[in-house]
């Protein structure tokens, strides 16, 4: 496998981790709007509650996919992909491929990679303290049951600072190597429509509870 192949391997892999955090995320955010009459009635089913739980999970251990440190556990990691970027010999010419004028947004060489690299490490610094708490939260509670542990609970607003975070890292490699962004979409997945659904249902049930209340 060329060195090329390698890393647009590495980068599908984190496309559908991603592509799966952004459909946790904006279903967390979703079940804490409220939208529709007798919406809040319906989320006092329990399956809503441990459903919120359960996106939660999958966003925490997916994001430490992205944002961990293990070489066992997170090989799929930003921190091995520049690392791979860093120390890989690309073949320059072959990005360039297709186009009759190398774009200027397209690495030509070693140099060229290493502001991509250095400018994407530089978000990572900025937000290590955010990383920490998703990271230990996925090694300390999520993945294993330590009763002992200190760790703090895990806020929406740190979750969503990393999906963004992530999907900008992503999309800004992959557009300076490749020539390509992407947009993850979520609204085929969105949980709005079940609600919506059962909403509809519970309002039209107490309508017709009160119906036949006045009848009486």
């Amino acid at each position: 496998m060329s060195a090329l192949e390698e890393i647009k391997t590495h980068l599908d892999d984190q496309r559908n981790i991603l592509q799966d955090i952004n459909i946790s995320f904006a279903n967390m955010e979703r079940l804490r709007e409220e939208k529709y009459d007798s919406e809040s009635r319906v989320k006092r089913f329990e399956f809503f509650q441990h459903h919120y739980y359960q996106l939660k999970f999958i966003s925490v251990i997916q994001l430490s996919k992205l944002f961990g440190s293990s070489p066992k556990n997170d090989r799929r990691s930003f921190y091995v992909l520049l690392s791979l970027l860093e120390t890989k010999d690309l073949d320059y010419p072959a990005l360039s491929e297709g186009f009759q004028v190398k774009p200027d947004h397209i690495v030509g060489n070693y140099d060229d990679l290493r502001k991509v690299t250095a400018r994407n490490r530089k978000w990572l610094k900025e937000n290590v303290s955010v990383i920490k708490s998703i990271v230990d939260a996925r090694n300390q509670v999520y993945a294993h049951s330590d009763p002992s542990t200190n760790i703090k609970r895990v806020l929406l607003e740190d979750i969503h600072t990393l999906v963004l975070l992530a999907t900008k890292i992503y999309n800004d490699i992959n557009f300076h190597i490749f020539d390509t962004n992407t947009h993850f979409l979520t609204e085929y997945w969105s949980i709005d429509y079940v609600l919506k659904i059962m909403a509809g249902h519970e309002q039209a049930r107490m309508e017709e509870i009160e119906r036949k209340r006045n009848l009486g």
